[in-house]
């Protein structure tokens, strides 16, 4: 009887045993999943586009490239264009495109990072240059400030560095929009620096110094383009 019991006991400490092995061995298998689930979820999987959604997801606010500031009745408003945005948008063809002939055009926005910039304002519909304009005078003033002058007032902070507009065009709207519109375009590091900091000093409609951040994960986030 003794030996019985005893025996009953010993089944019980092996099945005891058994279990608990079980059950860690479980739990370390929902860890190592739950590991693997984490870790492809924190990495950012690149899109690869074609010619016309990658144009499309350059533009979209959502994704970054395209940032807005607003002050009073003026919005700023800035496109980062990568260089194979500029490319397409030169090429304006986008159904079949000719390789060699991309890459040739490539290599013409190399070394420069690009912007477009605009100014526009809510409380008139008439050229935005005669926005409050007291004279005439005045007027001439702003177009020569906008045409000639403006180019000092941006500069870009790329990570810790301040660059200076080295390219500067002032597309005029000739009164048909209320919006000022500039291409601008500043050197480019050899290795991106960190985040982007376009700057401008705004001394015409007096709202200070306009600040547009362009996030360095955002950046790094530019989806590979598919040509055909």
């Amino acid at each position: 009887m003794k030996s019985f019991i005893c025996l009953n006991y010993l089944v019980i400490a092996v099945l005891a045993v058994f279990l608990v092995s079980c059950n860690n061995s479980e739990s370390g298998s929902a860890a190592a999943i739950d590991g693997i689930s984490t870790s492809s979820q924190n990495e950012v999987q690149k899109l690869s586009l074609k010619p016309v959604e990658y144009i499309k997801w350059v533009e979209d606010p959502e994704n970054g490239f395209l940032l807005e500031k607003n002050i009073n009745e003026f919005s700023y408003v800035a496109l980062y264009k990568p260089g194979n945005y500029s490319t397409l948008v030169e090429m304006a063809v986008l159904e079949k495109i000719n390789e060699e002939k991309f890459k040739e055009v490539q290599k013409t926005y190399e070394g420069m990072d690009y912007f477009t910039f605009k100014i526009a304002c809510s409380e008139t519909k008439d050229e935005l240059l005669r926005y409050k304009s007291s004279s005439s005078g005045e007027y001439f003033n702003r177009l020569e400030y906008f045409s000639f002058k403006a180019q000092n007032d941006f500069n870009l902070l790329n990570g810790t560095d301040t660059v200076k507009c080295e390219l500067f065009h002032f597309e005029r709207s000739f009164g048909l929009a209320p919006v000022l519109t500039f291409v601008i375009g500043f050197s480019k590091p050899e290795k991106q620096l960190g985040p982007m900091t376009l700057i401008y000093e705004d001394r015409i409609f007096k709202n200070g110094t306009i600040k547009l951040l362009f996030e360095e994960e955002v950046l790094n986030n530019e989806p590979e383009l598919v040509l055909n």
